[in-house]
């Protein structure tokens, strides 16, 4: 697996870990509403497994993403010995919180996708000469398209319009919106790698050649493979909003875009703040 792939898949199974813990909260703060209206029962709810309690995790990854250029901090050897610290602390505070408020399937779920994300990283973060071959290439790939309009309004802001689309739309089942987010990041994850191609070589491009053949082989082939979710495909043509669709980033009322936009700065540039 090649470095540019264990950052991205790294960022995108977190993402996949922020929803579950979110649908964890959503879950508990239901059953709270079933539960006894004592005090006692009121606060203990309230205090162990309130959704801000998730928040509270990923306060480290939020602070990078308000920098004037989030995607800079992987030009730099600092930067990504910090993007790696952030990534322990979420780990560790979501075990506990998953640990106090998850059902057992909840769980299960959520040690399948912490195994993912946590080998990825390691994988990285523990490598220094891999750290290095990453930087050859990253300082391009920041500079030359994740910084730029083009990319932001193209790519960033059409993934994230896709994801805002499912408050929108009377397409709300399960299936639904399993098509929607994954036509939005194979839309992203072709748009984002031509750029890079064109901008920065052969080389950068094969990196986002393998980040989608290898790294996403195991997790993106499994939840959103490429030849079903081609956003040229009749399932892609259905889930997708229409073209010139805006998202509105980390101001919409969709928890799921404003945790893309605020814990994947540093993949979005400033596009999704």
């Amino acid at each position: 697996m090649n470095t540019l792939s264990r950052v991205i898949v790294g960022a995108f199974v977190l993402l996949a870990i922020v929803s579950l813990a979110s649908n964890v909260a959503d879950a508990q703060q239901r059953q709270g509403r079933q539960r006894s209206n004592s005090p006692r029962n009121r606060q203990k709810g309230k205090d162990q497994c309130h959704g801000k309690e998730i928040d509270k995790c990923y306060e480290q990854l939020q602070a990078l993403s308000k920098a004037d250029r989030p995607a800079d901090i992987i030009k730099t050897r600092d930067g990504l010995d910090k993007l790696c610290k952030s990534f322990d602390t979420v780990v560790e505070c979501q075990k506990g919180y998953i640990k106090k408020c998850a059902t057992p399937l909840q769980k299960e779920l959520f040690d399948f996708f912490l195994e993912s994300f946590t080998k990825t990283v390691e994988e990285f973060c523990n490598n220094p000469d891999t750290k290095q071959k990453f930087l050859v290439h990253s300082p391009c790939i920041v500079d030359k398209v994740f910084e730029t309009n083009d990319y932001r309004n193209q790519c960033v802001d059409r993934f994230l319009a896709a994801v805002d689309h499912l408050n929108h739309t009377s397409r709300v089942t399960q299936d639904d919106r399993y098509d929607t987010v994954c036509c939005g990041f194979t839309q992203w994850q072709r748009c984002s790698k031509d750029r890079v191609g064109a901008a920065c070589g052969k080389d950068a491009y094969d990196s986002f050649e393998q980040y989608i053949l290898n790294t996403f082989g195991g997790f993106n082939g499994q939840i959103c493979p490429e030849d079903v979710f081609s956003v040229n495909s009749q399932t892609c043509a259905r889930a997708l909003p229409p073209p010139g669709a805006k998202s509105r980033g980390k101001l919409s009322d969709n928890p799921l875009t404003q945790y893309i936009s605020i814990y994947a700065g540093f993949l979005f540039g400033k596009a999704a703040n």
